[in-house]
């Protein structure tokens, strides 16, 4: 004990002492730009809170060898204990675990004077231990005493007064806290009981380990991302603000979160295949759910930034697999796996292009299908997307004489869920909830106050058990247009470090990156929003390659139609094989749009009145309709 508690105190000497290689965050001057776009260069941006990680190059060699931990050694062992251990018996040895870190909570209590919460945690220990039977069960809750916030001995410190402190990937979240974690853990009873600790500790991991692997592997940067998530968890106080549940098209589009597989297992039955892409030279993976007798295929096609392996990919996979198809997964052209193993522009945004490589890409895979299953997958070929997937499959479809004369995979249905119809329009849109913090108020501190009440809120809600599908979030539709945004600009940032990774921005940016030292970087590009993107980045690639497009005003002009569906309306309209499900108050489309889709498609379109942006995707219902559209243009007979 003596010996891993030493160990941890010179592995966070080590973090405190690697603050002098982080970079200083250098700003470009845009004061006096003038070429396309010019005025959204000049706009204010809403900055990320700032996180301290001095040791970042130390936290993620850590980080790297955590993850390896988990895939590799904690996932097997808790697939193992999940078939040995039924899920009731799980649980209840969670709940004696808990119970058993009372003198933990009780200390860090009455370190802080909380002599009410303090007694209430000794009420609570008393009941659980002798009616809830050592705490396999929560008996005090039946008593009517409520489970107090989380209190430990770093969140003591934090309110005695250690307020900010660096991140580290020790246990904790942050150099106080993994200070703290040592209190903990001689606080902890099961630390003195081997091997009850460990096997307690396995027991916790099992039930969301594999939920850790897949977060790992479908995420660009996920120590980013965990940091963030950590740091804040750990900063943020409980916060008095009222959140009240709203209505509106950004509330009902984060119910997206609920969108997942009916069957746990599901996604682990799929075949994870890489094939060659021709026109990159490069490996590119795929998933495939397969029957067992003949069917047809159906491609499925993420919303941006989604991986093959997300939770809501392997949710509309499932959907056509029960309908009788075969089910094929690729990422989003604007995934990191993608980009570079498929996309054959430097920067993924050029809506055309990118449904075109996207259409190279499935060409490749069902040309491998073929070779390995023959006649098992059939002759006919459908093809869903999401969001930005789906308006792929509309530019797939409007380019199908062009796309047969090349010899590309024919598609014999095409069904888009929520497509946008103006690329440029939709981003604009996600750039302006992203920034909606700055018209909360003019005071930059009660401003921040807002924002971070905001991140505390939803960090709760995370672990809620009361959040259930169908039933009101605690959000107005501001708070809720805000996540939205984030979550695109979150993705925006993934696309321009991996640009900058692959040495395709030249030195466009000025602060020094490197691949353990990237906060200073992230700061920088961080500043910049999804419609400099398109006209800093995008444009300027595009117009190198293309003879109709130059790198100016008309240009940027030009793009902007380009990547509309509008410019391939008469196509889409004579396509009897195309069909498409949306919302009226979807975030991505405004009334012209709507009347657009209505015009272009007839009875063609399913459009429901509520659901926002995929927003009802989860419900059955739709899900019934989703497979009934397919049936219309892929029969399975």
């Amino acid at each position: 004990m003596k010996r891993a508690t030493r160990s941890a105190a010179v592995v966070t000497l080590a973090l405190l002492a690697a603050g002098c290689a982080t970079a200083e965050t250098q700003h470009r001057d845009w004061s006096k730009y003038d070429g396309p776009g010019a005025a959204e260069f000049r706009r204010p941006e809403l900055t990320f809170p700032p996180l301290d990680d001095p040791g970042e190059p130390v936290n993620r060699t850590v980080d790297e060898v955590k993850h390896a931990a988990a895939a590799y050694v904690v996932a097997p062992l808790s697939d193992g204990w999940r078939f040995i251990v039924p899920k009731g018996a799980r649980e209840s040895l969670t709940r004696f675990g808990k119970n058993l870190l009372y003198p933990m909570r009780l200390v860090s209590n009455l370190i802080q004077g909380e002599w009410a919460t303090a007694w209430l945690e000794t009420q609570r220990f008393g009941t659980n231990t002798t009616v809830g039977v050592l705490g396999i069960f929560e008996a005090a809750e039946g008593y009517g005493m409520p489970a107090p916030r989380s209190q430990d001995t770093g969140l003591a410190m934090r309110d005695l007064g250690w307020r900010e402190s660096a991140y580290t990937s020790l246990p904790g979240a942050t150099v106080r806290d993994s200070v703290g974690w040592v209190g903990d853990t001689f606080l902890d009873p099961l630390t003195y009981f081997s091997p009850a600790g460990p096997i307690v500790k396995l027991n916790d991991l099992s039930d969301h380990v594999d939920g850790y692997v897949t977060f790992a592997k479908t995420t660009y940067d996920p120590y980013r991302l965990e940091r963030m998530a950590r740091v804040l968890d750990r900063q943020l106080d409980p916060t008095d603000h009222v959140f009240t549940a709203g209505t509106g098209a950004a509330v009902d589009t984060l119910q997206y979160v609920f969108l997942g597989v009916r069957d746990p297992e599901f996604p682990g039955r799929a075949d994870d295949e890489d094939v060659l892409i021709a026109s990159t030279g490069r490996q590119l993976g795929y998933k495939a759910w397969l029957q067992d007798h003949a069917a047809p295929v159906v491609f499925i096609l993420p919303g941006t930034g989604g991986h093959r392996d997300a939770g809501s990919t392997a949710a509309l996979a499932e959907m056509a697999f029960r309908a009788g198809y075969h089910a094929v997964a690729i990422s989003s052209s604007m995934c990191f796996d993608f980009i570079e193993a498929a996309g054959t522009a430097n920067f993924p945004g050029f809506a055309p292009g990118d449904a075109h490589d996207v259409h190279v890409a499935l060409t490749a895979i069902d040309a491998d299908l073929r070779s390995r299953h023959g006649d098992l997958v059939g002759c006919r070929r459908g093809v869903v997307g999401m969001s930005l997937g789906g308006q792929q499959v509309l530019f797939m479809a409007a380019a199908e004489e062009e796309s047969d004369a090349e010899g590309l995979v024919h598609i014999d249905g095409y069904l888009a869920l929520n497509p946008p119809v103006s690329l440029v329009r939709a981003v604009r849109g996600m750039d302006s909830y992203f920034n909606l913090p700055l018209t909360m108020s003019a005071n930059v501190e009660d401003r921040d106050r807002r924002i971070r009440a905001l991140f505390r809120h939803v960090i709760d809600m995370a672990g809620g058990k009361d959040l259930q599908p169908g039933r009101p979030l605690p959000l107005n539709d501001n708070e809720a247009k805000f996540l939205v945004g984030l979550a695109f600009r979150m993705t925006l940032m993934d696309v321009l470090d991996q640009a900058r990774a692959l040495g395709r921005t030249g030195d466009f940016f000025l602060t020094p990156r490197s691949g353990t030292d990237r906060s200073a970087s992230y700061r920088e590009i961080a500043e910049y929003s999804f419609l400099e993107y398109l006209y800093a980045f995008v444009l300027p690639d595009q117009a190198s390659r293309r003879s109709d497009l130059s790198n100016d005003d008309a240009g940027a002009a030009r793009l902007e139609r380009l990547c509309s569906l509008r410019s391939v309306a008469s196509a889409l309209h004579d396509n009897p094989q195309v069909q498409v499900i949306t919302n009226a108050n979807d975030l991505l489309l405004d009334a012209e749009d709507v009347e657009f889709l209505k015009a272009t498609f007839g009875g063609r379109l399913d459009l429901n009145d509520h659901g926002g942006h995929l927003g009802n995707l989860w419900k059955p219902e739709i899900q019934d309709e989703v497979m009934s559209k397919m049936r219309m243009t892929v029969p399975l007979d």
